[in-house]
């Protein structure tokens, strides 16, 4: 088969899930919430459910902020706030995630993370640490428990096969993650908690009504389907909120303003405003890639790159773009860029590693497709793989790998595709 024709078969086979991690917009898959499938785990299998579901975050919202200042700003004042709280806080991370979208959440094991698009909706730091004390009452709460442990997959692996991890990380990929749905009732109990957490922590306590104001107007002005009363993370959003939080600051704290030096201070997102203008020309870029506007989508990247230069998120959309366009050479350029400014991007990696395979050169596809899988494992990124390995000779290895993806994948196209590829090798 001709280069051509094979980078046409294989985006339009391969690449398309993957890319829609990145191209969607859609919901951030997380812990789901209530039902419980199996036996109860323990308070360390569900930290360790919680550690691989925020990796998986963090990966499917455009990877981690790339702004050490502010993410030691908003750890400083999570930290604060957790050192109040009955635990101490010991155990809590902070983190701010690379998304448009205002989204704020928390899961098992201490991990709470903000989007840069919440932080720009927000004005004040009595406003963030209003939010991040919210997703510490819903851990405290433990709204988000039990959790469902995913089901397990079964590959007759080599016995001293390098890749038997993968079916931990596939089978939580594939266990039906799917969004929280908190209800009224959890929603006040965590803003109660956050209330008292504020106060405790010194301060305002109001500013966890003004956060739901300014989310109510923001999904009044911007809501899918004419509006909507959840945030992209499933957090409700209410009037009947609004009036329970006023109700609860005037009953149990009349009077309370908390601390002004400090907590109503604006937040220091200058980097954040800067490029603000680019990541809205990239969401405008995603949705003409959405729409097969290849061409258009590729020349607003470009615009997007003359306010956000050196964004490697950005970078990445441009480079996949490229390579959807059947245009490899500068999306090698670009994701390669884009792996250099930030390298622990599942998203870049796995695209730089389809267009190393894709130009024969096997040993850098191999060592970009392994490290796409170790910060998010996807049958994408296995399928790639065994092709590589089994290119290069390591029959043993690309084996392994086409068991895994016809177990995570059985009846999709690249899990048949796989054993396909299994029943050719044992003729080899």
């Amino acid at each position: 088969m001709k280069y051509h024709e094979r980078v046409r078969v294989f985006v339009g086979l391969l690449l398309t899930a993957a890319l829609l991690l990145v191209l969607s917009g859609c919901a951030v898959p997380v812990i789901p919430n209530g039902q419980e499938r199996g036996r109860q785990l323990t308070a360390a299998e569900q930290q360790t459910l919680g550690r691989q579901a925020y990796q998986q975050i963090v990966q499917q919202s455009g990877g981690i902020y790339p702004d050490r200042e502010l993410a030691a700003h908003v750890a400083r004042i999570g930290q604060s706030l957790a050192a109040a709280s009955r635990d101490g806080g010991s155990d809590y991370r902070f983190a701010v995630l690379n998304d448009s979208a205002p989204k704020a959440l928390s899961l098992p094991g201490g991990f709470v993370a903000v989007s840069r698009g919440l932080l720009l909706t927000l004005q004040t730091e009595a406003q963030l640490a209003a939010v991040l004390a919210g997703e510490i009452g819903h851990l405290a709460a433990r709204h988000q428990l039990p959790l469902a442990a995913p089901a397990a997959l079964r590959a007759d692996l080599s016995a001293a096969g390098d890749y038997a991890v993968l079916l931990t990380g596939l089978a939580q990929g594939q266990s039906g993650l799917s969004e929280p749905r908190y209800s009224l009732a959890q929603e006040l109990e965590a803003d109660r908690l956050a209330i008292d957490l504020m106060v405790a922590a010194g301060f305002a306590p109001t500013a966890v009504g003004e956060v739901q104001e300014l989310l109510l107007d923001h999904l009044e002005r911007f809501g899918e389907n004419g509006g909507s009363d959840r945030l992209p993370d499933g957090h409700l959003l209410s009037a009947e909120r609004l009036k329970q939080t006023r109700t609860y600051l005037a009953e149990r704290y009349p009077g309370t303003g908390g601390r002004t030096d400090a907590g109503e201070l604006p937040l220091p997102v200058k980097q954040p405003r800067q490029v603000a203008e680019g990541y809205a020309l990239y969401e405008q870029a995603r949705r003409l890639e959405r729409q097969g506007q290849l061409a258009a989508a590729i020349e607003t990247y470009h615009q997007v790159l003359q306010s956000a230069p050196e964004q490697a998120l950005i970078l990445t959309g441009l480079g996949l773009a490229y390579l959807r366009n059947e245009d490899p050479v500068p999306a090698r350029r670009y994701l390669l860029k884009a792996v250099n400014l930030d390298g622990d991007y599942a998203q870049s990696r796995l695209g730089l590693g389809y267009v190393y395979l894709q130009k024969w050169q096997y040993a850098q596809a191999i060592s970009q497709l392994e490290q796409s899988l170790r910060l998010l494992p996807t049958v994408e990124a296995a399928f790639l793989l065994a092709e590589a390995q089994q290119k290069v000779g390591h029959k043993g290895k690309a084996r392994d790998l086409y068991l895994i993806v016809a177990a995570a994948d059985r009846d999709g196209k690249l899990g048949q595709l796989a054993a396909t590829r299994l029943e050719q090798l044992k003729g080899d």
